[in-house]
């Protein structure tokens, strides 16, 4: 544990863009999961913010995609992942919420200031 985030290596379904980022593939590979938990009881629920394209119905910059079963994100949490996205260097990051944790997925590359702006947004996060 880093600053109180469980950090765990996992396979995933990461998208593969294409070139121009219109389209991409999902393919399982090696990345590293951050999670922080909960620190409210009224969780939004169980959501993700992934990084798709607006012909999927991306609802953010960069092509980011909220989904959630039935529910959208408080005006705060929109602000936030809006913020997240806009902040997005096009690497992969996406993140994941349940009852009891938010989870950032990440192929972690650069320095401690990189890993501080996504334990930053899980703490955010965190909130919701």
């Amino acid at each position: 544990m880093l600053h109180g985030v469980r950090i765990d290596e996992l396979n995933r379904a990461v998208p593969v863009f294409r070139p121009g980022g219109r389209s991409y593939d999902l393919k399982s590979q090696r990345c590293t999961r951050y999670s922080l938990s909960r620190t409210t009881s009224r969780a939004v629920g169980n959501w993700s913010f992934l990084m798709r394209t607006k012909k999927d119905g991306a609802q953010y910059p960069h092509g980011f995609f909220f989904k959630a079963s039935g529910i959208e994100p408080p005006d705060e949490m929109k602000a936030l992942l809006t913020k997240i996205a806009k902040g997005s260097d096009e690497e992969y990051l996406e993140f994941e919420g349940s009852d009891t944790e938010v989870s950032a997925f990440w192929n972690a590359w650069g320095d401690k200031k990189e890993f501080e702006r996504v334990h930053s947004w899980l703490q955010q996060l965190a909130r919701f």
